[in-house]
Order: C-alpha cells, then structure tokens, then sequence
C-alpha cells in the first residue's frame, strides 16, 4: 500500500482579483512619479524665470527676501513697508504703486515667511502674529524706524497684527481690502488638502501644482473682476512664485488657519492707536467689505475708511492715484506740526 503523498504548497499566484489589484498599484506609482516629475519641472522653471528681486536679511531665525525702492537717504520723507496678500509676493504691490508713489519715499516690500523667496522656520509661522514678529524683528535688523505699514488682503490681518504686537514700530496703516473679521462659511477644499498633516505634503507634490498652473490665470482674474486683469500681471507681479509646493502648501496653511486666528483677533482691534486708512472695493466678492473694512473702521478709533463703487479685491490696481494721494495724506498727518485730522468714512467719486 502506497503512501499518501504530502500536499503540495499551490504556487504563488495572485489570482485575477490579485493582479488587478497590482496592476492598479502599479499603474497609481507611474501617475504619482510623473505627476512629481511635473510639479518639479515646473517649479524649476518658475524658479529660473523669477529669480529674487531683492536681498535677504535673516533675524530671529528666519530669514527674509526684502525688496527694496524708491529714496535711497538716510532721511526719506516717509518709510513705507507693502506686506502682499495671499497667493502673492512682494513684487506685486510694487508693480502698480511704486511707479505712482512720492519719489522720496523709502519703499520695503517683503515676502512674508513662507511665500515668493522667503523661508518660513516651522508651520506655526502660517500665523499672522508670528509672521508679524518676523517681518518686525527684520525691520529692527534694517533699522527702520516708524514706518507706515501697507498690507493688501491677508497682509491686512499682518500689518494689523503687527501694530497691536508692535505699536513702537508702527507709526501709520494704510490696508487695502484687509481680513480682519470671521466670516460665513468656509475655504476652497484644496487649501484644507494642502494644509492637512496627513495629506497636504503629498497633495503639494503632486496634483496641486499642475492643477494650479492651469487655473491661475482665470484664478486671478476673478480676483480682479468687475475690473480686468492687468495684462501680463502674472509674470509682472511674478505670481507663479506660487507654483512650487513649499509655498503653495505655506500659503494653504496660511489660509486654513485664518479663521480661528480673526476670531480671537477681532476683540483687540480697538486698542490699536496708530491712524490708519482703509480703501475697500464695494463689490469684492473675496473679502467682504461690510464684514471686514466696516467692521474695523467701527473698531478703530483713528480710522479712516474709503469704499470705492464697482471695485473688486484689487482697489490699488482699480486707481493707484487714489491710493497714492491717500498715503500723501497719512504722511502728511505724521508729519511734525500737523493736526490730525478727524476720522471719517468716504465714498471715493
């Protein structure tokens, strides 16, 4: 009688529902690695076109891409210092007003942490108050004195955080269509994609940059709308800094964050001294001017509040001249021997 055999081990094979599964894996590897290879290039092709503009200046820890116009004196007439809105940089605000502004003037601009060529020192920099204390401690390290703090947007809720954390520094605000106020509903899904700890690195890395580079041109214009696009504003204003994943996640954070940070910031308003201008467009569909602008200019003891009619997010784009002749006037009110004039809200002609 012959003995049973032992069983042999069946060879491995995954079946029709296995190779599926691996080809399926196999095939989301290539889509990966060529969306990478994609998002790379075009980083390094926007990094090769739009090289910094500026110089760097490195204090409490971080260091800042800082460009530089305008009076070249030891004693300009007036200091002014742009901190650019969200998805921008620091070329941006100087592209429209520095050809419009007094030419003695001394003008800053600076990419804020994280954004255009600026390096950001951890994630909890996405906070405006900690990007205050940056912008502020490279202010001391340029010894500047007294400045007046021009911030469009998210550099709204920054120029304000900056003259509550420093009012020795501030002398004067000028914000453009600023945050400052919570407001309903929420934010578009891919910032809270990007800014997500559990998947905003590999969202950066791979389908937010080509998505982002087909969708900036009519993402800015809607930014400008009633009013157009100035043409080639994108490379003027060299808005594709954006696309490469370290600032497009940077400005993700920044934004996701936002909310909460207004909700405790708003009640602090009131004790900001320094006068300050708002200029608003009374048809931005992007921050609310009877939410954010009304709001502060009620909080605000010494503001002064300009809507401009049929305006959208981009007022300095819409009439330099005014926004100009409105800095002329806080100049003119931090003047020595000037009275200070009563604050007053304004609908610009």
């Amino acid at each position: 009688m012959s003995q049973a055999q032992p069983a042999r081990a069946a060879p491995f094979w995954p079946g029709r529902f296995g190779a599926t599964m691996i080809a399926l894996a196999l095939t989301l590897l290539v889509v990966v690695a060529v969306l990478v290879a994609v998002t790379r290039l075009i980083a390094a092709r926007v990094e090769a076109a739009m090289p910094p503009q500026g110089r760097f200046v490195t204090a409490d820890g971080t260091r800042l891409h800082v460009i530089e116009r305008g009076a070249a004196s030891s004693t300009p007439q007036a200091t002014l210092v742009f901190i650019h809105g969200a998805s921008s940089n620091a070329t941006e605000p100087l592209t429209v007003l520095s050809p419009v502004l007094n030419a003695g003037y001394r003008l800053i601009s600076i990419d804020r942490p994280g954004h255009g060529w600026s390096e950001r020192s951890d994630d909890a920099q996405s906070a405006p108050d900690r990007q205050a204390r940056a912008i502020a401690a490279v202010l001391d390290q340029m010894a500047v004195t007294r400045p007046i703090i021009v911030g469009h947007s998210f550099g709204g809720i920054v120029a304000l955080s900056l003259a509550l954390e420093r009012p020795d520094l501030v002398a004067g605000l000028l914000l453009l269509s600023p945050v400052s106020h919570p407001w309903p509903g929420g934010i578009a899904w891919y910032y809270t994609a990007a800014a997500s700890n559990m998947t905003g690195w590999l969202f950066s890395q791979t389908l937010a940059i080509p998505a982002a580079a087909a969708l900036l041109e009519p993402g800015a214009r809607s930014v400008f709308a009633p009013q157009e696009m100035p043409p080639h504003y994108l490379d003027d204003a060299r808005i594709r800094l954006l696309l490469r994943p370290h600032v497009f996640r940077a400005n993700a954070q920044d934004v996701a964050g936002l909310m909460a940070y207004v909700e405790a910031q708003q009640a602090r308003y009131g004790t900001i001294k320094a006068p300050t201008t708002i200029i608003t467009g009374d048809t931005d569909s992007i921050v609310s001017p009877s939410i954010h602008s009304l709001s502060l200019k009620r909080q605000v003891s010494d503001a002064r509040l300009i809507v401009m009619p049929n305006v959208g997010h981009q007022p300095q784009f819409a009439d330099p001249d005014l926004v100009a002749a409105e800095i002329d006037r806080l100049v003119a009110r931090l003047s020595p021997g000037m009275a200070a004039e009563p604050a007053a809200a304004v609908r610009a002609p």
